[in-house]
């Protein structure tokens, strides 16, 4: 069954329109369907233990995830960490905080078993879930 919900515009698609209205500071909501059986990836210990993120070029020169999680490594994984923040995962916590990532390298979703096991090639969006949000399928 899908359902009818209103987002702010700036979350759409549409960043033409965007640009053109955001000077006049107009609200905009825009109607989308959604399917309500929709699933997005859990961040649990699990996917976070086999989460290629950590790993990837995209983040690997990034200081700032290197400095979060160092504290995970030092761990050795004994300690689940908090969805907000932490340098992973990002299929299931959405972009990252860290501003220094590469998105010029070579995204490594498509290798990840959770991109597998969870088909993310159908879902929106399908990789550099770091910088494109969570996945939503």
């Amino acid at each position: 069954m899908k359902v009818k919900i209103k987002i702010p515009f700036g979350q759409c698609s549409n960043w033409g329109m965007y640009q053109y209205l955001l000077p006049m500071k107009i609200l905009i909501l825009q109607e989308v369907m959604v399917d309500e059986n929709m699933e997005e990836v859990e961040f649990n210990k699990k996917n976070f233990d086999v989460c290629l993120c950590p790993n990837c070029p995209v983040e690997a020169e990034s200081n700032c995830a290197q400095i979060k999680l160092n504290p995970i490594k030092s761990t050795k994984g004994k300690i689940m960490p908090n969805s907000k923040g932490v340098p992973g995962l990002y299929c299931a916590s959405g972009k990252a905080v860290c501003t220094d990532l590469d998105p010029d390298k070579t995204c490594q979703c498509p290798n990840c078993d959770i991109w597998k096991e969870h088909n993310l090639s159908d879902g929106n969006p399908t990789e550099y879930f770091c910088q494109n949000g969570k996945a939503v399928h």
